[in-house]
């Protein structure tokens, strides 16, 4: 098999098979090749891609950290490699805290890179002792609530999901309720027109809307002192009661005419 071959086989079959993906696999066998020629040739074989993605995105250039990014995300989205992948990750704090800085990054030029890394913080925030470690980040809420105002839908999904599965853990639920303007930019997302007019919603729309209820719904549900002023806070923002009366009014329209109606708050 010809090295073209090769790397056109390792990219694919780790979801690295786009242009960006076989640079970084072309990479990393230029890397292994050269530690086995400069030191002993087990240096090279000991090498994963995994690993060197880790490497990259701590102590790489830019660039590197985006190649990193975009190899992590490609690993944790594959069946094969998905548990040893967020495992791996989920142990390192540094490369978490690189992550979380990452969704922050607000560039044109710096989206899919920004997308890599809140969709791996999305999938270890699955993970409870994970979720745990995020949240003691310094900044890492603030970092996640940035998702909310991208200008890009997928970005604002990501970004809710995070919070939910953050929303799980009383403390996490004080620390959301405690971050400036995020409850109010949540309950934003619990409208069904998004503040426009009165057209049928898009699915990513949505979909938000179904995250945006499920951390409301988590809010909410938190006992103590800090579900009591979580509680008070929603109640105080101004379209907190309209937002919800729209989702059911939606709800109810759509249970008895098409979802595609256009014309469906005139029904209400």
């Amino acid at each position: 098999m010809g090295h073209h071959r090769l790397l056109e086989r390792v990219a694919k079959e780790c979801h690295l098979a786009n242009a960006s993906g076989l640079v970084a696999v072309r990479r990393f066998f230029y890397s292994s090749y050269s530690r086995s020629l400069n030191g002993s040739i087990f240096d090279g074989l000991h090498m994963d891609l995994l690993s060197y993605a880790d490497g990259m995105l701590n102590a790489g250039s830019h660039d590197e950290q985006s190649l990193g990014a975009g190899i992590l995300v490609a690993l944790a989205e594959s069946h094969r490699f998905e548990d040893s992948t967020l495992r791996k990750i989920g142990m390192s704090a540094p490369t978490i805290e690189r992550l979380i800085q990452m969704l922050s990054w607000k560039s044109t030029s710096e989206r899919d890179v920004r997308r890599s890394a809140a969709v791996v913080v999305s999938m270890l925030t699955g993970r409870k002792f994970v979720a745990l470690r995020v949240t003691s980040i310094p900044g890492a809420v603030e970092s996640v609530a940035s998702l909310l105002y991208a200008d890009l839908d997928e970005l604002n999904l990501l970004g809710l999901s995070i919070l939910n599965k953050l929303a799980y853990d009383h403390d996490n639920c004080d620390k959301i309720g405690k971050t400036r303007n995020l409850v109010d930019k949540i309950i934003s997302y619990c409208s069904i027109t998004g503040g426009g007019q009165a057209v049928a919603p898009t699915d990513m729309r949505l979909k938000a809307v179904k995250q945006s209820l499920l951390v409301v719904k988590r809010l909410t549900g938190m006992t103590g002192t800090t579900g009591k002023l979580l509680r008070r806070e929603l109640s105080d923002i101004v379209f907190t009661v309209s937002n919800l009366m729209e989702v059911l009014c939606w709800s109810s329209v759509t249970e008895r005419s098409s979802p595609s109606c256009t014309s469906w708050r005139s029904r209400c």
